[in-house]
């Protein structure tokens, strides 16, 4: 059985013996005493996974393709972003998710499942069957600990029980692959599956159910069926430098583990009541012609469909009823007023601390002709889309989640504030709002999503309840697993409208070939998990540099003359590379007219980023873990 290793700098906790036998009797002989400890491993994964802010205060979107960070928090998330950090600067940065976190979680969960065995802790004599509810919480939580320490570290050490490192057999402790620890936790969530219930009771509201561990499965599963871990995917891409465990488990593709993603995702979106209604549905308050307040333009001449902000859209991250039906698992009271305005415009008090990129803005399709089509469609100019004028007729969701030039948010027009002058190559000028002006938007754009509208700084306060796991993510692993295992494309049609829908997002086009079909799976993904923190764990992009159809985009885009011309090429290569904004530039022959000024609306090259392979697909193990356990084996390039 393997255990594990715990940082230099925290021995004690791994190396203390169980507490006193009477305070262990005291606590695991009582069901109240024995729950409470069960509340505590809920307090722990507040307090670590964050939620909206796991890097450190700032979301995960910083450091891919969709956001760029500040330079607050010692500039952590440039510094992810430039490569230039290590084991040494995340932890004097005070990254949350290190190594040894998730495990002292997991000896929290696996004191609680001895605990129980040992004292044989009776039920609740007040509601019988709650103490097996609450060991299937536990398992529960104990498999998403594990599943967070792969999805940052990769191949992880399998804990079914309390350890310490002054074992004889501490030197033999060593890290599973993430096959056979996915197949471990898949066992611990069947279990688990077993014994939660469907709905919890309300005054139990955020505590783990019974499709909060069939989701977990289903996203375990889909990992599994991942480039990463699946051969390098349909292409065979290999993982340069893979010194990974055991190896050999990943170099063959199995299109088989799809067809477990989709069923386990399935299960999930079937999962009903005993009263035989659907537990989970997507949000739909709210119609077509509710929307948020002071969303309209001011100005009568500008196209009013573009600047309705859909109060379900708006709505899905803080009415109660989406809490209840959409999100599956759920990070209650998890940011308050704070974190909303860290991200809003100067002029609303804010500080731009997350800022959207034009890469992430570029995967919002434009409608034409009752159907959505990519912005990169050859026949995108011929169908109406114009990238100087390029926010009109958009995927709705574009408008809540993004305040761009000529946007109103909180009744305050971003219009001329983001405006330069063709000849102000500081962009310099007079609003606080303006491109790169201090505490502003670098990008062009400000975040909208997750952002309550109507909730103004000073006025009150506000709470966030963040979902951890969301319905939206389990249809796309559906809609995915059954594409790579042949499925119908018929089906995966359905539920892609289905969720395009809800967001009164037109439907796909009618024919379209399977490469085509996979692209629209992959950007919905893209779109509608946007700032939730999925993307850096989705290893598919992160191979996709390997893959010949992104190396002949890079050499294209390696080949233009300057940053202008680099700017212009899209879709850009998903190499992690480069990042891109858009401003707005004065000019009367311009074509978007924003309060009576003409602009031409352009892209612009904002950095460079880093992306070594294979080194940064994983964190790397502190010094500390390796000196303490020698057997315990480092991440690639590190």
């Amino acid at each position: 059985m393997t255990v594990i290793a715990m940082s230099s700098c925290d021995d004690s906790f791994l190396d203390r013996k169980p507490d006193g036998t009477i305070d262990e009797e005291m606590v695991f002989s009582d069901f109240l005493r024995a729950s409470g400890s069960v509340t505590n491993i809920y307090d722990r994964l507040r307090g670590r996974d964050r939620g909206c802010v796991m890097l450190n205060h700032f979301s995960l979107s910083c450091v891919v393709d969709e956001c760029k960070g500040s330079t607050v928090e010692n500039d952590l998330a440039n510094r992810i972003t430039r490569g230039t950090y290590g084991p040494a600067v995340l932890t004097a940065n005070q990254f949350i998710w290190f190594w040894w976190d998730h495990y002292q979680s997991i000896r929290e969960c696996n004191n609680f499942l001895e605990g129980i065995a040992r004292w044989n802790t009776p039920d609740n004599p007040n509601r019988p069957g709650d103490l097996a509810v609450r060991k299937g919480e536990v398992l529960f939580l104990r498999s998403y600990w594990h599943m967070n320490a792969m999805r940052f570290y990769g191949d992880f050490v399998y804990m079914d029980h309390t350890a310490n490192l002054s074992d004889e057999n501490s030197l033999a402790y060593s890290r599973l692959s993430a096959v056979e620890g996915i197949d471990k936790l898949i066992e611990d969530l069947d279990e688990a599956i077993g014994l939660l219930p469907v709905d919890q009771p309300p005054v139990e509201f955020g505590r783990a159910e019974k499709g909060a561990a069939m989701a977990l499965k289903a996203r375990l599963l889909y990992a599994k069926a991942m480039p990463m871990w699946n051969g390098g995917g349909p292409e065979g891409i290999a993982l340069p430098g893979d010194n990974r465990t055991d190896p050999h488990l990943y170099a063959t593709y199995d299109a088989s583990r799809w067809a477990d993603a989709a069923a386990a995702a399935k299960a999930v979106m079937d999962l009903r009541r005993e009263n035989g209604t659907l537990r989970y549905k997507l949000f739909d308050k709210h119609g077509e012609e509710e929307f948020t307040a002071g969303s309209l333009p001011s100005n009568p001449d500008r196209s009013n469909v573009n600047h309705r902000v859909h109060q379900r859209i708006m709505r899905i991250f803080w009415d109660f009823e989406s809490k209840q039906d959409e999100f599956i698992f759920i990070l209650t009271r998890n940011k308050p007023e704070g974190w909303q305005t860290d991200q809003t415009p100067p002029t609303n008090g804010g500080a731009a601390r997350t800022m959207p990129l034009q890469d992430q803005v570029d995967e919002y399709e434009f409608i034409y002709n009752g159907r959505g089509y990519p912005i990169y469609h050859p026949n995108a100019k011929e169908m109406g889309y114009d990238d100087e004028d390029p926010y009109r007729n958009r995927d709705p969701r574009f408008y809540a989640h993004f305040v761009y030039h000529g946007s109103t948010f909180q009744s305050s027009a971003m219009t001329a504030q983001f405006a330069v002058d063709p000849l102000d190559t500081d962009r310099a000028g007079t609003s606080p709002n303006r491109i790169g002006a201090n505490n502003a938007s670098v990008t062009g754009y400000y975040l909208r999503k997750c952002l309550q509208d109507d909730w103004v700084r000073g006025t009150g306060t506000w709470l966030n309840h963040w979902p951890l796991i969301r319905l939206p993510e389990i249809q796309l692993i559906y809609a995915e697993g059954l594409f790579h295992s042949g499925g119908d494309r018929a089906e995966i049609r359905r539920v892609l409208n289905e969720l395009r829908a809800r967001s009164f997002m037109v439907p796909i086009p009618d024919e379209l070939t399977d490469a085509e079909l996979l692209d629209y799976i992959h950007r919905e993904r893209r779109v509608e998990l946007f700032y939730e923190n999925v993307r850096w764990f989705d290893k598919r992009w992160r191979l996709e540099p390997s893959s010949a159809r992104e190396l002949q985009r890079q050499a294209a885009y390696d080949a233009l003359p300057n940053d202008q011309a680099r700017a212009n090429f899209f879709p850009y290569p998903r190499t992690g590379k480069q990042i891109h904004g858009m401003e707005p530039i004065r000019d009367e022959n311009g074509k978007m007219e924003v309060n009576g000024v003409r602009y031409r609306m352009q892209r612009f090259v904002i950095e460079p980023r880093v992306f070594d392979v294979p080194r940064m697909y994983f964190l790397p193990l502190t010094a500390s873990e390796i000196q303490n356990v020698p057997t315990m084996r480092q991440n690639p390039g590190w």
